[in-house]
């Protein structure tokens, strides 16, 4: 057999361990894995001396906007970051305009991505006021899970009664389906803005003030009493406070299919870095003080965290200038994409996890829990070619005017970081090298989820 490459060198990297040997593919698949495969048997050798080879990152959480909210943050845009970072598939979540709550628009939404990502891509799909009729054909088409806010968003995918949450976790458990939930209590935070509103409160602190841990900590135990006896699987997204880790814990040890995500964001950003930043520092659940976020680590490191995604949401720095003298008036959300993987590759050089760990959060669990799984998410024989190639000995500096990220600017303006993604390989192509894209757009497929 002719290869078309041979990954030469490397240190292949497990959730279990860590080995020596070559790889090598052919048709975009993985066909060999073996130590001293013949170089004379392919048309190309990789050499990766002293580097680490990763199952292709997944990032589960991703905000592209496209289509009809933000015209330049889309599929191109975020995911040439991502791949410049590291990710080799993402999955999009469902808070486009218009929101995806049926078939058509999943199946109209699959073809804007095959049209222009670097990456691979999979879909979330979302739960409306009324589409409850429309989830099983979504899931049909190849939908990863679906969306629900448990407070207000802005968009559709959002102002549901305690009782219709609880018919969507009835109709998604009837095909096993997996819910994503965005746990906020919507009562607790109207009244708290209200209350510092009337205060004339519009400083920084003052957001986490609004959307404090006790609003937070009800929506998860009210979702996970809803899920109950539903069939449901749940995923509870960027979860910030360690009580909500513990609450998911308990659920698990009941024999219960619950799983909890963070975000970098959640982990390296705290109270300090919203006074000094103010409004770019905002999203939510917001940053909580220091010994949470130190928590949080310790709760990852010992697989209490099940899965890492970006929650990336590309915003115009304009709408965050907007909230820099008052609070309530700037927008949403950080760049994570192309972060998510470097910092994450930082936490293993600084000794906070260990690489076997960051396969288990960024690649193998998402592809298990979303359905990609075996074809993403490992390194076997016959799963995609997709590889995050790592130096730990490299270091670098976070900088936006490096970056591809359209809206040029990040919260980690200047950090130093500790390792470096040498390449991004999807489906055995070289689409990033060293953070410089290689790849092309439309190199990316819609892969749907399996059925197994």
């Amino acid at each position: 057999m002719i290869y078309d490459i041979i990954l030469k060198g490397g240190t292949i990297v497990s959730p279990q361990n860590h080995f020596p040997a070559d790889i090598a593919v052919r048709n975009g698949k993985i066909v060999a894995i073996a130590e001293n495969l013949n170089l004379a048997d392919a048309n190309a050798v990789l050499f990766l001396k002293d580097q680490h080879i990763l199952p292709g990152c997944i990032d589960s959480h991703m905000h592209l906007w496209e289509p009809g909210l933000i015209a330049e943050y889309d599929f191109k845009d975020g995911t040439r970051a991502s791949a410049a970072g590291g990710v080799t598939t993402i999955i999009d979540h469902p808070l486009t305009i218009p929101e995806v709550l049926n078939r058509k628009i999943f199946e109209e939404k699959v073809l804007l991505g095959e049209r222009t990502s670097y990456t691979d891509f999979a879909l979330h799909g979302g739960v409306g006021l009324d589409n409850l009729a429309d989830l099983p054909g979504l899931w049909q088409a190849g939908c990863t899970a679906f969306k629900i806010f448990m407070c207000d968003s802005g968009s559709k995918v959002a102002g549901l009664s305690d009782g219709q949450i609880l018919a969507a976790f009835r109709m998604i458990g009837s095909f096993g389906g997996t819910v994503l939930l965005h746990c906020e209590n919507e009562m607790m935070l109207r009244y708290n803005r209200e209350v510092l509103q009337k205060a004339g409160r519009k400083d920084n602190a003052a957001f986490v003030e609004w959307r404090t841990p006790e609003v937070e900590a009800e929506a998860i135990h009210r979702a996970l009493f809803l899920l109950r006896n539903t069939g449901a699987r749940a995923v509870i997204l960027h979860t910030t406070i360690p009580e909500g880790v513990g609450m998911v814990t308990e659920a698990k040890q009941q024999g219960r299919d619950i799983w909890v995500e963070t975000t970098p964001h959640n982990l390296y950003l705290t109270h300090k870095d919203l006074r000094e930043k103010g409004p770019w520092v905002t999203f939510a659940p917001p940053v909580r003080d220091e010994s949470s976020a130190d928590q949080l680590w310790e709760l990852l490191r010992d697989g209490f965290i099940d899965t890492v995604g970006s929650d990336h949401s590309a915003v115009d720095p304009k709408t965050k200038e907007t909230g820099e003298n008052d609070t309530w008036k700037g927008q949403f959300g950080v760049p994570e994409g192309e972060t998510l993987v470097p910092l994450m590759i930082n936490a293993v050089a600084e000794g906070r996890i260990t690489l076997e760990r960051l396969v288990t959060v960024l690649a193998e669990t998402p592809a298990h829990l979303y359905g990609l799984y075996p074809q993403k998410g490992t390194i076997q024989v016959g799963s995609d070619a997709d590889f995050t190639i790592v130096d730990l000995n490299q270091s670098h500096t976070l900088r936006a005017k490096d970056m591809y990220t359209a809206c040029r600017w990040i919260p980690y303006e200047g950090r130093q970081i500790k390792g470096q993604v040498t390449h991004t390989i999807l489906r055995g192509k070289i689409i990033a090298k060293n953070g410089k894209i290689l790849g092309s757009p439309g190199d990316g497929k819609f892969i749907p989820r399996n059925s197994k």
